[in-house]
């Protein structure tokens, strides 16, 4: 998986590349939870 398929704002780096995806899964639990609740 690349960068820019997460967050085309990030330029690629070490810093998005591991960056984006923790965000988008946390973001998918925090939304996942509220919908169960």
């Amino acid at each position: 998986l690349t960068n820019e398929r997460f967050d085309p704002t990030y330029p690629p780096s070490a810093h998005g590349s591991w960056l984006a995806p923790i965000l988008f899964f946390l973001l998918h639990v925090y939304y996942g939870s509220l919908r169960v609740y």
